[in-house]
């Protein structure tokens, strides 16, 4: 470890010491006396916040910090910071993880399952995470750094908070738990009681992807931003390179459990194909290759925009442990927890599921060449499919949940606290349910007018205070009730793949549900 990342580090550990101190606090003033429940939840993708010192790393400590994401300042330019060079951060400025996401009053998506945790005296610790690094670092910062502070500070707390502990992870933070869990012999997963993921991608999901020739549609449109530019950033982190769907070999390897799937959410065949031989278009074994194009002179990946082929080639092994076996007495703390969206009573096909794939020009524009991803849709969240939420190796202790709710949101939804709870090993008579306050969002028409608009002002040509000034002035027209309903409506379709925003797939939760074959099996 370098001088860079270990002084980062030391930050991320100092701002988590200020946790642990509120921890505490809360844990010696609960007043429960027994069933005492220690949860570190490790929030989704994109759910933790992030903040960047305001200046270099050779100018301190200390440092004084802002919030990059997600506030209003990412709107203004501040997610172009988010880039990295390795594992440098921009500008060689630090930027540490702190909690989940916490913009209040407009975002605060952790907040209703936060209060769940209180009203029921569960001892919660959320543990925020740089979702843009190698999960690695996060699995390793966790076991070897965290957990020997977190043991010593708390060491006079009766009960100890580590005497009966839950990981509990959302979305892409279940891929940190399930390296965690590989660690069989370290001290703190076998003293873990158990582990329990909530829309974990282990076999990823079909967002990702997209990201890489098209940036995002919610924030190119943003004048300080484009889709060539949102492309360049993402393609600079390490972590989204192992969100995309599974490898060939993992597939071939899990083949009888995913077409087996307790539910039936079957996954019947490799979920990534090319689009003119209808062959696979394993996304981590590309053919054609770097960098040589197909027959027609197209390529799997574009190389002109930061795609980094050596951070492909290192979420190989990543992806290949996430799929790998636990050992017995780890499997027997495990449990999976997945949703499926319904509409009167029947699952919605509005997940993307398996996609067509088809080369690209060796010279593609993210802001006017077409995407060369073309997604198929089937059963699950509206962003992880049911299959990829179950880990293969699991056939019980497999929940699914079903209803209508949002993927990022998942945590508040009510069935998925009442399973959590029951896998606690609690009494369900004892649950205090928590009535859940709907996060204000737009309908996805009225954001994407919204952003036609922003995109409409043409400023790109213009210096980045003449573009303030501008987005400024068309924000004003705009009520503040308006513009928390555009944020929130962003923030639940962070992780949606293109065709789910655009209009390509216009999703439509009534009317457009996926019926249930006969004997109750689901097909993709």
């Amino acid at each position: 470890m370098g001088a860079y990342e270990q002084g980062r580090d030391d930050e991320y550990l100092a701002r988590l010491d200020t946790s642990i101190s509120k921890f505490i606090n809360r844990y010696n003033a609960n007043p429960s006396s027994s069933n005492r429940r220690t949860i570190f939840l490790f929030p989704g993708g994109m759910g933790s916040q992030l903040a960047q010192a305001t200046s270099d790393y050779t100018s301190g400590p200390p440092f004084s910090y802002d919030d990059i994401w997600l506030n209003c300042a990412t709107v203004f330019g501040a997610a172009i910071n988010l880039q990295m060079h390795g594992d440098i951060d921009y500008g060689d400025c630090y930027i540490v993880p702190d909690g989940c996401v916490d913009f209040p009053p407009l975002l605060q998506p952790y907040d209703d399952f936060i209060s769940w945790c209180q009203a029921n005296s569960l001892d919660l610790f959320v543990f925020g995470w740089d979702w843009r690094r190698d999960v690695n670092d996060t699995v390793d910062f966790f076991l070897n750094k965290f957990l020997p502070k977190f043991k010593s500070r708390v060491a006079g707390c009766v009960p100890n908070p580590l005497n009966d502990f839950t990981l509990l992870s959302h979305s892409f933070g279940g891929l940190v738990v399930k390296l965690i869990l590989n660690q069989a012999s370290n001290f703190y997963v076998q003293k873990m009681k158990r582990a329990i993921t909530v829309a974990a991608p282990f076999y990823g999901y079909g967002g990702q992807v997209h990201r890489y020739f098209k940036g995002d549609p919610d924030l190119n449109a943003d004048p300080f931003y484009g889709a060539t530019t949102v492309t360049e950033v993402v393609s600079t982190c390490p972590g989204p390179y192992e969100l995309m769907f599974l490898d060939g070999a993992t597939y071939d390897a899990n083949k009888a459990a995913f077409q087996n799937d307790p539910d039936g959410y079957n996954l019947t065949a490799y979920p990534s194909l090319d689009a003119a031989s209808g062959q696979r278009a394993d996304p981590y074994n590309p053919i054609p290759g770097k960098p040589t194009p197909g027959s027609t002179g197209g390529v799997r990946y574009i190389s002109n925009h930061k795609f980094d082929w050596q951070l492909l080639s290192d979420a190989v092994p990543v992806r290949a442990s996430v799929a790998s076996k636990l050992s017995p007495g780890v499997t027997a703390k495990f449990s999976n927890i997945r949703g499926v969206q319904t509409a009167y009573g029947a699952d919605v096909a509005g997940t993307v599921v398996g996609q067509t794939w088809s080369l690209a020009p060796r010279k593609f524009d993210p802001d006017r060449d077409t995407d060369p991803i073309v997604d198929s849709f089937g059963p699950g969240d509206g962003v992880i499919p049911a299959w990829s939420a179950r880990f293969a190796f699991l056939s019980n202790r497999v929940k699914t949940v079903t209803g209508d709710f949002e993927h990022m949101t998942m945590m508040n939804y009510q069935p998925v606290q009442s399973a959590i709870w029951e896998l606690l090993g609690l009494p369900m008579n004892a649950m205090k349910p928590v009535r859940a306050k709907k996060m204000a969002a737009a309908t996805r028409a009225d954001l994407n007018q919204f952003l036609h608009g922003l995109k409409a002002l043409g400023v790109k040509k213009q210096s980045p205070k003449q573009r303030a000034k501008a987005v400024r002035k068309y924000l004003q027209k705009f009520d503040p009730e308006q513009l928390q309903a555009f944020l929130g409506r962003v923030y639940l379709d962070l992780l949606k793949s293109p065709s789910q925003k655009t209009g390509s797939f216009a999703r439509k939760r009534r009317g457009r549900a996926q019926r249930k074959p006969k004997g109750g099996a689901r097909r993709r």
